[in-house]
């Protein structure tokens, strides 16, 4: 068969998928709101913190005590990371359990597509359509739970409560987790490798390659950043935010490390995942 990319495939491939799994698609939507809720309720110390204002408020006492409060400021920050966290992974364990089933994976690789077309499917499944989807819901929550609290902690008269409060700004978030989120597309983009690229126990196997990448992806950063910085006596590196004998770098030094580093390995891991597809399927 043709084996360039035709978009008019990958239509017909998401629709077989789409009819194939339309109801596991379906309820995934109130599952991540489940999710999400659970750690709004499990996580969040919101109410700790409502409790501590309107034991002020009863006291007649004035409201200063903004290091009690300041621990809530872009706490449903760290909820929306973690929560995407625990999506992505299930979303992950999910595709790669199916695709370890040896009829399943065989059916999927003698579909009428190109290797291309077939990563394609599970990439924007696995990465745009579930960030939005997650995101999505995840905003719609968020306004709920602080709006409840903003009413609460204004009748309260928590100042300093209210002011600390306010809804996830994703660009934020985003910018102030650079790493994290890094870390997580480099991770994730290595679980659609899994059930190409290991016949048996894929995600034990898969699982274990994970710290491999990591330590292989902190070493090759370190020699970068001693061949960058060749003059100085030491190199310390954590993550995006290196220091060079206590110097940190510039938002320009971090944001081409960070490209390099959490863009670049991604998509070789992309290249590779594309390779053993089509390995497979000849």
């Amino acid at each position: 068969m043709n084996n360039t990319f035709s978009f008019y495939r990958l239509k017909l491939l998401f629709q077989k998928d789409w009819a194939e799994n339309r109801n596991i698609y379906l309820l995934s939507t109130p599952a991540i709101a489940v999710i999400i809720t659970l750690l709004y309720l499990l996580i969040g110390d919101y109410k700790e913190d409502l409790r501590i204002a309107l034991m002020y408020a009863k006291r007649g006492l004035p409201d200063q005590y903004e290091m009690v409060y300041q621990r809530t400021r872009y706490k449903n920050e760290a909820i929306y990371s973690i929560g995407l966290f625990v999506t992505f992974s299930l979303n992950a364990i999910l595709r790669v359990n199916k695709l370890a089933n040896k009829k399943t994976l065989v059916e999927f690789l003698l579909l009428p597509s190109s290797a291309a077309e077939k990563l394609a499917l599970h990439w924007i499944w696995s990465f745009p359509v579930l960030f939005v989807v997650y995101t999505s819901v995840f905003q719609m929550i968020d306004h709920g739970f602080i709006t409840h609290y903003l009413e609460r902690a204004e009748e309260a008269k928590a100042f300093y409560l209210a002011k600390s409060l306010s809804y996830l700004n994703l660009t934020h978030c985003l910018k102030k987790n650079e790493e994290f989120f890094g870390w997580l597309l480099v991770i994730y983009s290595s679980f659609l490798i899994w059930p190409f690229a290991f016949k048996k126990y894929a995600i034990i196997k898969g699982l274990i390659t994970i710290p491999v990448i990591g330590f292989m992806l902190y070493t090759f950063s370190f020699h970068l950043m001693q061949r960058a910085f060749p003059y100085l006596k030491s190199v310390s590196l954590s993550g995006l935010y290196f220091s060079v004998s206590g110097f940190e770098l510039s938002q320009n030094q971090k944001l081409f490390m960070g490209t390099l580093l959490f863009g670049l390995v991604p998509i070789l891991i992309w290249i590779v995942n594309w390779y053993k597809i089509k390995e497979k399927q000849v």
